[in-house]
């Protein structure tokens, strides 16, 4: 897909577009860090562990999705009542640190590092 928008992009644009399309939602990211997203969110062990069986069976974090009832944020919302994207998900990705998110998804480490690498 993200080769399907490069194209749409004129030939001299290319090269300062670099497109990335999150492989699922927001919520995904959050799945990487799983003991940050139940100690803010004041969830329990049972909750960790479902957070993280669901990033076992699918592989990775970044393919947490099994259906569009399974997709990330409706993991997140069955998982935790209190969980509200807009007010709660900065606030995890805060916690945990940027670092701690890369390590664990590499398609989107491998995006920033192409934006970071335009600056060296």
């Amino acid at each position: 897909m993200e080769a399907a928008i490069l194209a749409l992009v004129s030939q001299e644009q290319q090269a300062r577009f670099i497109p990335y399309v999150q492989r699922y939602e927001f919520e995904a990211l959050l799945f990487s860090l799983p003991e940050q997203a139940v100690n803010w969110l004041q969830g329990s062990a049972v909750t960790l562990a479902n957070m993280q069986e669901a990033v076992r069976r699918c592989r990775s974090s970044e393919l947490v999705n099994d259906s569009s009832q399974t997709s990330p944020s409706h993991r997140m919302k069955s998982l935790f009542a209190v969980y509200d994207k807009k007010l709660l998900g900065p606030d995890i990705v805060e916690l945990a640190g940027l670092a701690a998110i890369r390590s664990e998804c590499p398609r989107f480490d491998g995006w920033l590092s192409r934006l970071e690498s335009l600056f060296d």
